[in-house]
């Protein structure tokens, strides 16, 4: 969703996009170095760059757009969807709805968004009293969501223990895919009166009837059109007043997550 929406709206600013990929942060500067190489006029970058890769496309006057990443280089532009505000309000939605006992599951530990969504999360719910939450670390995938269902809540209910985690939140809606099914098929668990699983970014999977998962939009039309509109302006040497955005996500009320009834079946976050 996030390449189709990019590339029409680089389109409508009069670009011919161009995509140059990489299997994970750590291959950026390679990326990047491939892109200045073959004469590109601006670059949106959807993994973390350093400082001195901001300062070789600079030196070489090719602007760079962070999209939903994030920098402190004054060199930056950036959009990105708001997590912190997004977990921080998950967390205390859920406290609110009377949960104690909490675990997450983070993508890789290099992956910035994961880091944000799940740091965010986990120290929301410190402020509010709640300490010792359950970690899995996964790798973003369907796969080890399931992996990570089994651990958290299995091995919890083999051992008779008390401390069973009543909410599980994932760093994204794969992995929360695959928690659900672990919890229902392979656990035999009710969702959500016996545990309550969100994820985040809301993909067409999750919409299903089989999952309804609680999650969070991201505005990713938005903000693609918001990173191509800076590319031009940044590329037409116009002015530009504002180098960082944080857009807003939409809280996603579905049927995999007791919380608090609300007015609306949705909730902007600000």
């Amino acid at each position: 969703d996030v390449l189709i929406h990019l590339s029409q709206s680089l389109l409508e600013q009069g670009f011919q996009p161009l995509l140059f990929s990489c299997k994970n942060e750590s291959q950026s500067s390679e990326s990047l170095e491939k892109a200045l190489a073959f004469g590109v006029d601006g670059i949106i970058s959807c993994v973390s760059l350093s400082g001195n890769e901001l300062s070789k496309a600079h030196l070489r006057q090719r602007p760079v757009v962070l999209f939903n990443r994030h920098s402190p280089d004054p060199l930056a532009l950036s959009v990105a969807c708001d997590h912190v505000s997004a977990s921080r309000l998950l967390a205390s939605r859920l406290f609110a709805a009377g949960h104690r006992r909490f675990a997450v599951v983070t993508g890789p530990s290099e992956a910035p968004v994961s880091i944000l969504r799940i740091q965010n999360f986990v120290q929301r719910l410190q402020e509010l009293g709640v300490d010792g939450v359950q970690t899995f670390e996964g790798d973003y995938h369907y796969e080890s969501g399931h992996a990570a269902g089994i651990h958290l809540l299995g091995s919890s209910r083999k051992n008779h223990r008390h401390n069973t985690a009543e909410v599980i939140f994932c760093a994204n809606d794969a992995m929360a895919l695959g928690v659900l099914d672990a919890a229902r098929f392979a656990l035999m668990m009710r969702v959500p009166s016996d545990v309550s699983v969100l994820g985040f970014d809301d993909i067409p999977a999750g919409r299903r009837p089989a999952y309804l998962l609680t999650t969070v939009r991201q505005p990713t039309q938005e903000m693609a059109s918001k990173a191509a509109s800076l590319l031009r302006a940044s590329v037409d040497d116009q002015v530009i007043s504002t180098r960082q955005f944080l857009l807003p996500g939409t809280l996603i009320e579905r049927g995999s997550a007791q919380l608090l009834p609300v007015a609306s079946s949705s909730e902007r976050i600000r």
